[in-house]
């Protein structure tokens, strides 16, 4: 369990420093993202739609309706090859999954159900940090042909459990 929570936290860590820092990079952000994204050939606007406001949301069957919503998002980004499109929407990810194993357990899952959570945040946040590092121009990163169906099927099984009697909303 420590291994899991482990690899969990350093991949949140992850998604969570490439992301933007409430609406302003910092220079240690900027300097560990390569001075501020211009080199992958976009200007990043970090007063864009990171939606900051709805990031974190109060249930868990928000948290899914996100989640599927920023699926959706990015999916068709990258569809149209639009890497700047799906930048924020990869990024945001990562602080509604920070929030979605605590939002699980406030819902009511079962153990077992909280269990397969714990799975779906751990697919996604590999996944989604995949995708990110493609988007940045990585070598090692994975496009949505790879990891689409993983994603897909994670959001389906977490949307079956939100709309289970024991998710709130």
């Amino acid at each position: 369990m420590k291994s899991f929570l482990l690899s969990v936290t350093f991949a949140a860590s992850g998604l969570l420093m490439l992301g933007c820092t409430n609406g302003t990079p910092t220079a240690d952000t900027t300097a560990q993202q390569g001075g501020g994204h211009d080199e992958h050939g976009h200007d990043h606007d970090h007063g864009h739609d990171h939606g900051h406001a709805d990031e974190h949301p109060e249930t868990f069957a928000g948290a899914v309706e996100q989640l599927t919503e920023m699926r959706d998002t990015v999916k068709a980004a990258l569809a149209e090859n639009d890497l700047k499109k799906a930048d924020g929407p990869v990024h945001a990810v990562g602080h509604v999954l920070e929030d979605l194993v605590s939002l699980a357990k406030k819902a009511g899952l079962s153990e077992e159900q909280q269990a397969t959570v714990e799975t779906a945040q751990e697919t996604l946040f590999e996944s989604y940090g995949a995708l990110d590092q493609t988007i940045h121009g990585k070598e090692s990163g994975k496009t949505w042909d790879d990891v689409g169906s993983d994603i897909d099927s994670v959001i389906s099984s977490l949307q079956n459990l939100a709309s289970s009697g024991g998710a709130e909303e």
